[in-house]
């Protein structure tokens, strides 16, 4: 393609490289050639998103599995030594406790109980915490390589 801009000639190769259109710009004025490139692909905000939460939510689910091991374990006896005077207890969650478990003098088996709320309040708080430190991560990942 070729255009006539006020006395200047200007030669405009136009080519097709996969996803991309390239351009061959020739200025015979000032003896120069330059090469753009536009991309052709549509893009994937929304794909990207869903997939930077989905990952995110995954490892916050793996972190709050593991939050509510350790909190089983330190209730575990070779680990938690209880005293003669001290009933054997089991609470798990972190930081609000959404699962108790308790003996009752005189029972054979234990009691327990839920708290929903405290679950709910636990799932939330990893969540958003895991999710902000997942896309800080990202965030600073992308422009380090950049």
């Amino acid at each position: 393609m070729v255009s006539e801009n006020g006395g200047k000639v200007n030669a405009v190769i136009q080519f097709k490289e996969g996803n991309h259109n390239s351009y061959i710009y020739h200025d015979p004025i000032f003896r120069r050639t330059a090469m753009a490139s536009v991309d052709l692909r549509p893009r994937r905000k929304f794909s990207t998103l869903f997939s930077t939460l989905l990952g995110g939510t995954l490892l916050a689910v793996v972190v709050f599995f593991a939050i509510s091991f350790l909190t089983v374990l330190r209730h575990i006896t070779p680990v938690h030594r209880y005293k003669p005077s001290e009933a054997y207890k089991l609470a798990i969650g972190f930081p609000w406790t959404y699962y108790y478990q308790f003996w009752v003098r005189g029972e054979d088996l234990p009691q327990f109980g839920w708290h929903v709320v405290h679950l709910g309040y636990d799932c939330l708080l990893t969540w958003l915490v895991v999710l902000a430190l997942y896309l800080l991560w990202k965030r600073t990942a992308g422009t380090r390589h950049s």
